[in-house]
């Protein structure tokens, strides 16, 4: 449909700098025009942060795995541990 709508829109527009006429119409197809790009970017953008967020989480929830594994080995060996948290780590980062 939006196809569809940009094709009516480019003849209308054509129509009405070639004849001067249909101006009203011209101004209504803009505007639909206009929303369905704008819907269309929304839904984009949307689904990109989405997926942005998915990935965050999951690289901060390897993270902290990574982490425990390392202090529960430390921890089996009976060796003292003594690294930061990853929450730790970013605190401190952004303290800076």
């Amino acid at each position: 449909m939006f196809a569809q709508l940009v094709f009516i829109y480019g003849i209308f527009v054509t129509y009405d700098h070639v004849k001067g006429g249909w101006q009203g119409l011209h101004m209504i197809l803009y505007n639909i025009v206009k929303e369905q790009i704008a819907a269309r970017q929304k839904k984009r953008i949307e689904k990109a942060r989405a997926e942005g967020l998915a990935e965050g989480f999951q690289g901060a929830n390897a993270e902290w795995i990574e982490w425990f594994k390392r202090k529960d080995a430390a921890e089996a060996a009976g060796e003292p541990f003594t690294e930061p948290s990853p929450a730790e780590k970013y605190e401190k980062e952004n303290r800076s």
